[in-house]
């Protein structure tokens, strides 16, 4: 999603602006375009997306124009949108308007099998760890990383593994890629469960950790809780950004 806001310009802003012998009136009348992506630092528009970009606004003027004027109708009260359209005639690209019913999308996540049963025999035959409850998250780091200076930083993931009562952090690893995130949370339990037992709970706040813990909590014996908040894990994001 390209975005645009005010803001402080950087060299490469001023040096573009230059360059196209652009000049703004007024303090701080710099418009400013970033591309936002989750995971991500607002980062500079390619070519391809200036292109997009600049016929999204077009358009948009256009349509408010239109809706202003009363030539579009738009019913706000009942959730309808304006759709605007293109199609290509005869090497031309051709303009459309028409009134939508406004989609709300709903989030959904697939959820995670697992299919080794003798996985399963082995991790139940380790025994109980007792009445331990267990915090398990995975989220973003509250830093970006940048590798090279010309690379867009990024957010690395972060797995987190406490223990509910004692408030210790049993176990954590950072990694690249929310698609991660189903891996490194199975292999580390697993891990914990063939060398530690199984705990009685496991806390998380999150579908798409319901999602990746559900099948495994069931097939060996763990009680999963959805929760709020995760106390011990919510502390150290919090020291972790006052250091950071």
């Amino acid at each position: 999603m390209q975005c645009s806001q005010q803001g402080v310009l950087t060299n490469n802003d001023r040096k573009q602006i230059k360059d196209l012998g652009l000049s703004f009136r007024g303090r701080n009348a710099w418009p400013m375009f970033r591309r936002y992506e989750p995971g991500y630092n607002p980062w500079f528009i390619s070519e391809e997306e200036c292109i997009f970009l600049t016929h999204a606004l077009r358009q948009t003027l256009l349509v408010a124009t239109n809706v202003m004027s009363g030539q579009l109708k738009m019913d706000m009260e009942h959730g309808k949108t304006i759709l605007r359209y293109s199609e290509d005639k005869d090497g031309k690209i051709v303009w459309y308007s028409k009134e939508v019913q406004l989609a709300v999308p709903t989030v959904s996540y697939s959820p995670v099998k697992i299919t080794d049963e003798m996985l399963i025999q082995e991790i139940k035959k380790t025994g109980s760890m007792g009445n331990v409850s267990l915090e398990v998250d995975a989220c973003y780091m509250p830093s970006a990383v940048q590798e090279k200076r010309s690379e867009r930083p990024y957010f690395p993931r972060l797995f987190i593994l406490a223990d509910e009562k004692s408030g210790q952090i049993l176990d954590f690893e950072t990694y690249e890629s929310i698609d991660e995130d189903a891996n490194v949370t199975l292999n580390k339990l697993i891990n914990m469960c063939l060398e530690s037992g199984v705990p009685k709970e496991i806390q998380v706040r999150s579908e798409r950790m319901v999602a990746i813990l559900d099948d495994f909590c069931k097939k060996v014996g763990i009680q999963l809780k959805v929760v709020k908040r995760l106390p011990c894990i919510d502390h150290m994001m919090e020291e972790m950004a006052y250091h950071f």
